[in-house]
């Protein structure tokens, strides 16, 4: 598990990982153009798309800092939908969290992940500017606040077996010499910190 961001911070996530005598470390799930938060990464090459066939649900969540309309404005009412490319996006709950300041914050969750740009056109129908966006749950997988920024953690052992749940596999039978798996991790997008 990491935290990362799409692009330069997601290759310095990477590049802290530790090193695999064979493959490489591939992304299970996907952040979209701008955005940052919790990015699974594996180094078995089928889990990802093995997860992506799956029929079983795959709740995300997000958190969306937007800019305050103007004082004399009052807050647009959220649409749950919102057509991207001829498809219509749907998300089940959009709740506005805090922010006293410029941003304010809210919560976007949705049943499946949504298409790349369709949370941020998703608040761009309602006349409002976003200026970031983060993964805080994907499936079974949520980030760890004490995170930090491009580092990145071994799964614990519920989570791996959750995730290896969603590409309907089992943990196989032995493990690395601290009794854990080394094939899955969670990092995070550009928060700096420890692994």
């Amino acid at each position: 598990m990491s935290r990362g961001r799409e692009g330069d911070d997601r290759d310095a996530a990477v590049a802290r990982l530790p090193h695999l005598r064979t493959g490489r470390w591939l992304p299970v799930n996907a952040l979209g153009f701008g955005e940052e938060g919790l990015l699974v990464l594996s180094s078995d090459g089928s889990l990802a798309p093995a997860i992506a066939r799956s029929v079983a649900p795959l709740p995300v969540e997000y958190r969306v800092r937007v800019l305050r309309p103007r004082a004399t404005d009052s807050w647009p009412e959220m649409p749950l939908e919102v057509e991207v490319d001829g498809e219509t996006v749907g998300f089940s709950v959009i709740e506005r969290l805090d922010g006293a300041a410029t941003n304010v914050w809210f919560r976007a969750a949705a049943e499946r992940p949504p298409r790349r740009g369709a949370l941020r056109a998703l608040f761009d129908s309602a006349g409002l500017k976003v200026s970031r966006v983060i993964l805080v749950r994907w499936g079974p997988l949520s980030l760890p606040r004490d995170l930090p920024r491009g580092r990145s953690r071994d799964l614990a052992s519920d989570e791996l077996d959750a995730l290896l749940a969603l590409a309907g596999r089992a943990r196989p039978a032995t493990t690395g010499a601290a009794g854990r798996s080394r094939s899955s991790r969670r990092t995070t997008g550009p928060r700096r910190g420890a692994r």
